[in-house]
């Protein structure tokens, strides 16, 4: 390997061109990944946080993860969280996926990292809704929190097949929400509300996408008694939510840590008898979930599912060039 004829860069621009045009190959490789985890054919060690040291709540995070043989390369996602960004106008989340060589340890590619971070959570979110919903179809769906997951999950959720009727946001920074209008106008109706409770007590499916790092939806009695609740970001629900509802997480060792909301419910309640169980068993009709209480998804987000997308871009890319030797600059 001449590691400088061979490092490849792939820009944001690349990145969401592809998926635009593979986004089912997209979410069958989410799934797959997953099922692959649970028969033991990929590594996924826990994250590594690094806190900075200032009140800004902000944080880098590394995802290492290695998924199948020596046909598939092995990589890190380094992902900066930084909440204060969004009152400067840029996004909060940042990020760069490193793949490398599985036989040399040879870096083979760095890929612009918060596309494809902002996609696997909202493709794994989409494979959960799928299994608990058993419909494409949504009434009123609600958001909390107007940013560029929830932007991309309802993107995903239009290129998938997805009907949603009515649809309702809800952002304690009014403008960020409006402009999330503004970029989906044409896709589906959306409205802004200035109530949260009234949000979540309308909706069907609640899709929980905030930079909070505390709970603040404290009465399980907000929720409908069917409702399907996204917890993307993690911190949104109090204990007493948690214990209230059927919970499904991506790994149960992964999501019991950072202080997330199921984390704070096992520091409650002493044990794990709260889980209902992993998105791997409810795939595969391992477990069952009645509608006599909110169903929640909490996926901690797992670097496998990072490291396979990369690698379904890269592969492509390559595959199309015919020519392992690119030139960089054709990926900015």
């Amino acid at each position: 390997m001449d590691i400088t004829k061979d490092l490849m860069f792939l820009s944001k621009a690349k990145v969401t061109e592809f998926f635009n045009q593979h986004i089912v190959e997209a979410y069958e490789i989410i799934k797959q990944t997953y099922l692959d985890f649970a028969n033991g054919k990929s590594k996924n060690p826990p994250s590594s946080f690094l806190w900075y040291d200032n009140d800004t709540n902000s944080r880098i995070i590394g995802l290492a993860a290695c998924i199948g043989d020596k046909k598939t390369y092995p990589g890190i996602k380094w992902i900066a969280s930084c909440p204060h960004n969004i009152d400067n106008g840029i996004p909060r989340a940042s990020a760069v996926i490193i793949l490398n060589d599985f036989v040399t340890g040879f870096p083979v590619a760095i890929i612009e990292g918060a596309t494809i971070s902002a996609l696997r959570t909202a493709l794994s979110a989409i494979l959960a809704l799928e299994h608990l919903h058993q419909s494409k179809y949504i009434a009123n769906l609600g958001i909390v929190g107007g940013g560029n997951l929830a932007i991309m999950f309802l993107q995903c959720l239009n290129l998938l097949g997805w009907k949603v009727d009515n649809c309702s946001v809800y952002d304690k920074r009014s403008n960020q929400a409006r402009d999330m209008i503004e970029k989906l106008s044409g896709m589906t109706k959306i409205d802004y509300n200035k109530n949260c409770d009234q949000v979540l007590k309308q909706s069907e499916v609640v899709l929980l996408t905030t930079t909070a790092v505390e709970p603040y939806i404290t009465d399980p009695n907000l929720f409908k008694s069917n409702a399907i609740i996204l917890n993307l970001s993690l911190r949104d629900l109090s204990p007493q939510v948690i214990l209230s509802a059927y919970n499904i997480v991506d790994d149960i060792e992964h999501v019991l840590t950072a202080n997330t909301s199921p984390h704070l419910a096992y520091l409650l309640s002493g044990n794990k008898d709260f889980i209902t169980g992993n998105i791997m068993q409810l795939v595969l009709m391992k477990i069952k979930v009645a509608n006599d209480k909110p169903k929640i998804f909490s996926p901690m987000g797992m670097g496998i599912l990072d490291i396979a997308l990369a690698n379904l871009i890269l592969a492509t890319v390559v595959n199309a060039r015919h020519d392992n030797h690119l030139i960089i600059k054709e990926f900015f």
